[in-house]
């Protein structure tokens, strides 16, 4: 019998096609996650991928080194939101990582990464697009290794950086509407006019 894999967040796409097209019993669920759950529906590997929500201490200590997370951002830099705008803003090394979940925010140990990078026609909504087909491609290329825990997992280096949700709002209301056709290039400036109009 397949091994029955649940993917959270994304409920369709190349990812979930894939492990189905390897004979993998997938599952998509994009709700809060219970030990109910996963114990009815006999889930042996979780995938998260733009996962709204935090996995519980209990479900990984159920499927201990079988929980990872597909991130947008070349960890240990831009844990949390908006990785992708951060990185420009910050100007820190950019890419995709596939790591283990542990009970910090994408602190787990890194199974995958890929440095990713972009041009000065791009702007935060062909680079996210660049850096989710990245991620989809990593994650296709190593699936079955991934999913039967034949990847070492390595510790994080450094600190790097984080951030919330909430960090963006000001900036973004700065820029207007039109704010994810603006060129990455000229986002860590654009940052930095922010703060000093937001400190008068």
């Amino acid at each position: 019998m397949p091994k029955k894999i649940l993917v959270v967040g994304y409920e369709e796409g190349r990812i979930i096609d894939h492990l189905r097209s390897m004979n993998y019993e997938v599952l998509t669920y994009s709700d809060k996650l219970s030990i109910d759950y996963l114990q009815s529906n006999g889930v042996e590997f979780i995938v998260s991928f733009g996962y709204r929500h935090i996995i519980k201490k209990e479900v990984l200590d159920l499927l201990p080194e079988k929980v990872i997370n597909l991130h947008i951002s070349y960890l240990p830099w831009n844990k949390g939101a908006d990785p992708n705008l951060w990185s420009f803003i910050e100007e820190t090394p950019k890419g995709v990582t596939i790591h283990q979940v542990d009970e910090g925010l994408d602190t787990g140990k890194i199974l995958l990464q890929k440095e990713v990078s972009f041009s000065a026609e791009d702007d935060l909504k062909t680079s996210y697009s660049k850096l989710v087909v990245n991620i989809e491609d990593l994650f296709i290329q190593h699936a079955e290794d991934l999913v039967e825990c034949r990847v070492e997992a390595k510790d994080q280096m450094g600190e790097g950086s984080a951030h919330h949700s909430s960090n963006k709002a000001g900036f973004v209301e700065f820029l207007g509407e039109n704010w994810l056709n603006i060129k990455v290039n000229t986002l860590s400036k654009l940052y930095q006019d922010y703060l000093k109009e937001s400190t008068k």
